[in-house]
């Protein structure tokens, strides 16, 4: 059996065994459920006396774009300084002398940071209860949702690991790879709104 590449081993336990990792995905979850909440809550409050199930669709929507948001914000941030960080630590030429080749190098700092943000995707699913808890969506529309972001993460990393590859400084590369993310972030957040309302004007 092929034994793990260690540079991935490496980076997926600094990962996921940090207390970083923990607190970021309870303030992930605590911005995504405050935004739902805080739209259900303005919602009650122009209508008092009940809630109306079709503002599931609205929820769905302010929650995908919430989503992608983050996602334009977070993904940089942990792929900004995967190889910048290891050129200021002065460890790049280190690794650069295993047997280990430059892009099974950069491939494995990129898989671990996008298995994290995986995590924080999977993590959101049961937020999406509160659209099955007032019905208008099929949960295929949901998992359909859930691909494009998984998509949009692999693109938004790709943007992170090669600023980090050409700049030297992982302050410079985090700001430029966010921008980058945040420059395209209207064109999904174009797609998740049409598409949901393509879904559910659809006839039966």
């Amino acid at each position: 059996m092929r034994e793990l590449n260690p540079v991935l081993l490496k980076e997926l336990r600094q990962r996921f065994r940090s207390y970083r990792s923990t607190l970021v995905v309870l303030l992930y979850l605590m911005v995504l459920g405050g935004f739902s909440l805080g739209f259900i809550y303005l919602e009650w409050r122009n209508a008092p006396a009940f809630f109306q199930p079709g503002s599931s669709k609205e929820i769905f929507t302010v929650l995908s774009m919430a989503q992608l948001g983050l996602l334009a914000f977070v993904v940089p941030g942990l792929t900004a300084g995967v190889i910048s960080g290891e050129r200021e630590r002065q460890t790049l030429n280190v690794l650069l002398t295993t047997e280990l080749s430059p892009l099974s190098i950069v491939v494995s700092k990129m898989i671990s940071a996008c298995s994290f943000t995986a995590l924080l995707l999977f993590a959101t699913l049961p937020l999406y209860s509160l659209v099955f808890m007032y019905g208008g969506l099929a949960p295929l529309q949901i998992m359909g949702v859930l691909a494009f972001f998984l998509v949009s993460m692999l693109l938004y990393a790709a943007v992170g690991v090669s600023c980090s590859t050409y700049f030297k400084r992982t302050g410079v590369s985090t700001v430029t790879a966010t921008a980058l993310s945040f420059s395209w972030w209207p064109a999904p957040v174009s797609w998740v709104a049409l598409s949901t309302n393509f879904t559910s004007t659809r006839p039966a």
